[in-house]
């Protein structure tokens, strides 16, 4: 049994899809031609498939009739435990991809971790779904389980495709600070963050450049994503006859998730790493057709098991990072989803 519950940013309804049988794929664009909500993990080489939960039983709710639904969780124990990277450990992956600048391997990379939130009792994930919703109304927010019976909830403010065939957008994020009540504009951030972005935005441009003729950027503009800040540019293209599909899989995974080489900089990852990204910094959203689609990157989320929330989050390395800034900016994006649990433990006693 898999579903999910998923609320578009600014909407004020939630759609919920059940499917007893979803599909499988090794790759999206066998997916992307039908209907569905698809689940894809962060790289193919992750050994985890795609999934599409087809609308065989859809429903949508506005958030306070979401207190009716039931939802058809079930927790096996097969579902594997997430690995939890400790700071010491999370320092030396650090100091390790920052080498790997110094001797021009690479340009950026990044590096993630998982951090657990352990709670007196398993927490009510209806009542979080619907905070996270009132929280971060511009973010797209998903609680959903996969077939092995994994569950996953996350507020994700990164577009990776909206499709209205012939038109295509997207978005480069990337650079962080904290949110300090007001924007700054591009001259009110550190080169090294201006840098990740345009890393970002340029492999964006040249994929695009590859597919359409007609292709217009705004920004890049400092964009808030619940407690901290960001730098994006937008991206809209034309495509006329090229499959929709086919530009998705190539722009994943971004340098905004990976980096850049984006080969070396997977490779990278996952020789530094000591958990497996599964889905985490992968994409999912609805499908229409594949003339029609709405994904979104699998951002500030997380993997529940019984009483323990386990956040993954992560951060853009470059020559010049310090390791000890960048694990202060992983705790900073854990905030987006910790501020909401408190939130709901203090409403619940």
């Amino acid at each position: 049994m898999a579903f999910v519950l998923y609320r578009l940013p600014e909407s004020a309804e939630a759609v919920f899809i059940e499917d007893k049988s979803p599909l499988k794929a090794t790759q999206g664009t066998d997916l992307l031609h039908q209907q569905g909500f698809i689940f894809a993990p962060f790289s193919v080489n992750n050994e985890q498939p795609y999934w599409l939960l087809q609308p065989k039983k859809h429903a949508k709710y506005t958030l306070t009739e979401l207190n009716h639904l039931p939802l058809p969780i079930s927790a096996p124990e097969s579902v594997q435990t997430p690995v939890v990277t400790d700071k010491s450990t999370y320092l030396k992956q650090c100091r390790r991809m920052v080498t790997a600048f110094e001797k021009g391997k690479l340009e950026k990379a990044i590096l993630s971790r998982i951090k657990e939130t352990k709670l007196a009792r398993s927490p009510d994930l209806m009542l979080l779904f619907q905070a996270l919703c009132q929280a971060y109304p511009n973010a797209f927010v998903h609680l959903c389980q996969l077939p092995d019976g994994a569950i996953w909830m996350g507020s994700s403010p990164e577009v990776l495709a909206t499709v209205q065939h012939p038109d295509f957008s997207t978005m480069a994020l990337a650079g962080t600070q904290k949110w300090q009540g007001h924007l700054p504009p591009w001259s009110g951030w550190g080169k090294k963050e201006q840098e990740e972005q345009q890393y970002v935005a340029t492999y964006i441009s040249e994929i695009l450049e590859k597919y359409s003729r007609t292709i217009r950027i705004s920004g890049p503009a400092s964009v808030q994503a619940g407690k901290v800040i960001h730098l994006c540019s937008k991206f809209y293209a034309r495509l006329g006859e090229v499959p929709a599909a086919a530009v998705i899989e190539e722009l994943h995974p971004t340098p905004a998730v990976c980096g850049w080489p984006a080969k070396t900089a997977e490779n990278l990852i996952k020789d530094t790493e000591i958990h497996h990204r599964s889905y985490y910094a992968g994409y999912l959203g609805p499908v229409h057709s594949e003339t029609k689609m709405q994904l979104f990157v699998n951002l500030r989320c997380m993997q529940i098991r019984g009483n323990s929330l386990y956040l993954y989050m992560g951060g853009g390395l470059t020559a010049a990072s310090h390791p000890e800034k960048e694990w202060q900016e992983t705790e900073l994006k854990a905030q987006t989803l910790l501020a909401v649990i408190e939130k709901m433990q203090n409403f619940e006693t």
